[in-house]
């Protein structure tokens, strides 16, 4: 019963490597032009989620139910899903071994999030409140990312640990919101608060969206931990 344990260990671990790199080249730490590469064509297995390791779909991505403050302004975000990863471009892609940081850049042309919300106070001095359904569009957000990790050695393989992760954003293009039930469905408030937030989308993406971002990267990061945490860099990296 022992070996056939073992024997069945072996063969689930083979079956996952196989599986998450059928087609992605290996590269050494220090070459940013092949890591770019096998990033992105890593990009649509990781997306596709990989129930074997733990790591749930991330497009579209469920993002956990929280609350939020931001100066003046509660808000709740519930039964959220974002949708847009799978147009994802890596643009640089970089080991920094002395220091443990992974230096990554990208661009994803379009994303959306919809879900419910419940909202009151005030953004940017004007007021704000209600409940119900919410819809975000974004095109071109650039995003340039530093992951801080540890590496863990186990059983002759290191395995690397992401710890802390920095993340810096900017929606290039567009932004487009809207909320429905606003001012329990008045108009005459409501439709003056969405034509503010749509004209002035660059200040409020910048003033809400990035604690709504970084919720969402602590997920990412946590697949990445699960991933990485199941593969040595022994079998996905050359020496």
């Amino acid at each position: 019963m022992k070996y056939l344990s073992i024997l069945l260990c072996i063969v689930y671990l083979s079956y996952i490597h196989s599986y998450v790199f059928p087609t992605v080249p290996k590269c050494k730490l220090t070459d940013s032009v092949c890591l770019k590469t096998s990033f992105q064509k890593a990009l649509p297995f990781f997306l596709d989620g990989i129930p074997e390791l733990g790591i749930e779909k991330m497009d579209p991505l469920l993002i956990e139910e929280k609350e939020y403050e931001i100066g003046g302004l509660k808000f709740l975000l519930k039964d959220t899903k974002m949708t847009g990863m799978k147009t994802l471009i890596f643009d640089k892609v970089s080991f920094d071994l002395q220091n443990k940081i992974v230096n990554y850049k990208y661009h994803v042309a379009t994303s959306s999030m919809i879900g419910k919300y419940e909202a009151g106070g005030k953004i940017l001095l004007l007021p704000i409140q209600g409940n119900g359904l919410f819809t975000l569009e974004l095109r071109n957000v650039e995003v340039d990312s530093k992951l801080h990790f540890d590496i863990l050695k186990k059983d002759k393989k290191s395995y690397l640990i992401p710890q802390k992760h920095d993340l810096n954003f900017d929606v290039k293009d567009y932004a487009h919101y809207n909320l429905t039930n606003l001012f329990n469905g008045n108009k005459k408030l409501s439709e003056p608060v969405l034509q503010f937030a749509n004209e002035n989308w660059r200040l409020i993406s910048n003033e809400i969206g990035k604690p709504v971002i970084d919720q969402t990267a602590l997920q990412i990061i946590d697949n990445i931990k699960k991933f990485f945490s199941n593969s040595p860099l022994e079998d996905i990296t050359i020496d």
